[in-house]
């Protein structure tokens, strides 16, 4: 997986089967299928507008590593950046197995005796003879059909009912999600399933690292939005927050932080569109935009928050990534109030749900949490308490869909 949240999925995974198995006694090895090509036909499309990015904007720190490498070309970048990523990501120990086909799949998991291939956005081919487990990320092109072509949606419901026809079990993110598939495959051969939420912070994000945001210039106090800048993450109703907090309410100090890629395939007008709001109301000393910084970075700066703000449109799972960390972490969080993060329940923290399509609504939550600050009352050995529950339960939802494979396909 090659962009953020894809990638923090796959750690998630990880460190729930692993924590899992330690806790009921297994051996668990866990290994890494990488892809050893079908990144880079997808890089070559995206090196003019990424180069295009980097050169223009790509934040204080952020960009230089991956600028060098798109200089030396697409296998560059996929060595040094893309595996680099996961790698951090995922628990130590991890071994990464580069393949082409799924007969190289096939010959990895004989020779290292692998019983389960999981997550799986496509089928596996017959040649690969160990179970494998699907997933299914969203189903957004079905509920934001105007950002997607008549093609892609055909290619992604095509994609989606070859995966639900094959495989035994398709697992998702969320509930919502689930019930889009149940709605969209009636007819379906695979068990669909759900999974639990997982948020957990790694112990060393709960450090203070002040060092790292030397150099982003950050304001004393701030919202943060921590999203990639695709349409239906729907930063102009923050944006247009911010403007309301100003001319309507008279707050003139306000501040709001951006984190990630300012790029939208969908739509190269997008980005350049927000930036002319802010230019256009005078809003530019109010919105800090860092670019794509380090996750570690992105960490210390969300720690520093007065909330993070969530105001997607749509999300495969609660709250999305940012909200994953954001609970992990204890920062109080304000989201929109789409079905998929009414999952989200008061035990996990502080949590203020808006109407996504009203600026407004969003502008009277920052204002009340200007006004009266979220407490933070979980100390560090609480949210580690807190975050470790939460991946036990993952992990053994996921074991247990392993092992209901498995014996299926060797019964005892």
């Amino acid at each position: 997986m090659s962009w953020g949240g894809g990638i923090d999925f796959l750690r998630t995974i990880a460190d729930a089967l692993l924590q899992s198995a330690r806790e009921h006694g297994r051996i668990a090895e866990l290994f890494v299928l990488a892809p050893a090509q079908s990144f880079y036909a997808r890089i070559r499309s995206r090196i003019a507008p990424v180069y295009h990015w980097l050169k223009e904007d790509c934040g204080p720190h952020g960009g230089r590593q991956l600028r060098e490498a798109l200089e030396q070309g697409a296998t560059t970048l996929s060595q040094r950046w893309q595996l680099n990523h996961l790698l951090e990501a995922l628990p130590p120990g991890l071994r990464v197995l580069r393949y082409r086909t799924d007969q190289e799949i096939h010959e990895a998991t004989k020779k290292h005796r692998l019983l389960c291939v999981m997550p799986c956005i496509r089928p596996l081919s017959p040649s690969v003879r160990v179970p494998w487990i699907g997933y299914i990320y969203d189903f957004q092109h079905r509920h934001l059909p105007d950002m997607f072509s008549a093609e892609e949606k055909s290619c992604r419901d095509k994609a989606f009912g070859v995966l639900v026809s094959s495989a035994r079990c398709v697992i998702f993110n969320s509930k919502d999600a689930r019930q889009d598939c149940l709605d969209a495959f009636p007819d379906r051969r695979a068990e669909l399933i759900s999974l639990p939420f997982g948020a957990s912070p790694r112990p060393d994000w709960l450090d203070g690292r002040p060092e790292l945001l030397d150099g982003y210039r950050l304001p004393s106090q701030y919202f943060l939005v921590s999203n990639q800048f695709w349409k239906h993450k729907n930063h102009h109703a923050v944006f247009d927050a911010i403007r309301i907090l100003r001319d309507r309410f008279g707050l003139p100090d306000v501040r709001l932080v951006c984190t990630g890629g300012p790029w939208e395939s969908r739509d190269r007008e997008y980005y350049p569109s927000l930036l002319r709001f802010l230019d256009e109301n005078q809003l530019n000393e109010h919105v800090r935009l860092l670019g794509f910084i380090p996750k570690r970075v992105q960490i210390e700066v969300m720690k520093h928050a007065l909330a993070v703000i969530q105001p997607s449109l749509f999300e495969g799972g609660p709250g999305g990534g940012a909200v994953y960390d954001a609970i992990s972490l204890g920062v109080p969080v304000i989201l929109s109030d789409i079905p998929v993060n009414r999952e989200l329940t008061a035990d996990l923290g502080s949590l203020d749900f808006f109407d996504p399509l009203d600026s407004y609504s969003l502008a009277r939550c920052m204002k009340d949490h200007l006004s009266t600050p979220r407490e933070r009352r979980r100390s560090r050995e609480e949210l580690i308490q807190a975050g470790a529950a939460r991946v036990q339960a993952l992990g053994n939802e996921l074991w247990r869909i392993i092992d209901l494979i498995i014996n299926e396909r060797h019964p005892t």
